[in-house]
């Protein structure tokens, strides 16, 4: 009789079920949640819409749990590429932020976490003042650490310089996407309601935007999905 430990039987309840389709794949990009995926999945269905017949996969974490996929899939020698976003996170009471983006990158491949930065905010109630100084910082910190990030793209993890939505609009131009959404800013309307504006914009895309995003270097983890396994 075989005994299942107590280690497995934690890490499973941590665990998502599309994980038992992953590991029947050869590569497997791992996201954040169901926005970057359903982007992804229109965009890969103009460019190759038979990916997953050829062996890729995409895996949300429905969070930001990627270590633990991560360990499980290339211990199964399947190949791993990781995007997600540059986030900071508030530490309570202070005007510290936690590089949470950065470091989880860092983690994925066992090397020593970054220090808290300070960002002054004057009214924390303002969120107006809040989204444009975190932005501010979130560019600074990316310019800052551009060997570090570099590193990681080595080890196929990609970080947005903000986040999805700015990628989007870097990708695409801003102008472009104001059409395709009818807003003035398309960004802050993205994240507004990720799940349900992403759906709308991904049921707009042409073929052309699709080919325009995924020859962005910003989504270069799409890319290196569908490309040959030792490109």
């Amino acid at each position: 009789i075989y005994i299942v430990e107590d280690s497995y039987k934690n890490l499973k309840k941590q665990l998502n079920k599309f994980l038992v389709t992953a590991i029947f794949t050869e590569r497997v990009l791992l996201i954040e949640g169901p926005s970057e995926r359903i982007l992804f999945e229109k965009i890969l269905s103009e460019i190759n819409p038979e990916y997953e017949l050829e062996g890729a996969y995409i895996l949300e974490v429905f969070g930001i749990t990627f270590k633990k996929y991560r360990d499980i899939l290339t211990a199964l020698n399947i190949k791993v590429f990781v995007k997600t976003d540059n986030d900071l996170k508030g530490k309570r009471g202070s005007n510290k932020y936690d590089l949470l983006g950065i470091n989880r990158g860092l983690e994925l491949v066992n090397k020593t976490k970054k220090a808290p930065v300070t960002i002054k905010i004057i009214n924390v109630n303002d969120k107006k003042e809040k989204y444009i100084k975190l932005t501010k910082k979130k560019l600074e910190i990316f310019s800052n650490l551009k060997f570090c990030i570099k590193n990681l793209k080595k080890n196929d993890i990609y970080i947005s310089e903000i986040d999805l939505e700015h990628d989007l609009e870097k990708a695409l131009g801003k102008d472009r996407l104001k059409d395709l959404l009818g807003k003035e800013e398309p960004v802050k309307y993205l994240q507004a309601a990720k799940l349900i504006n992403m759906v709308e914009l991904s049921n707009i895309l042409t073929k052309d935007d699709c080919e325009k995003i995924f020859n962005d270097e910003r989504f270069l983890a799409l890319k290196r999905l569908v490309e040959n396994i030792d490109s």
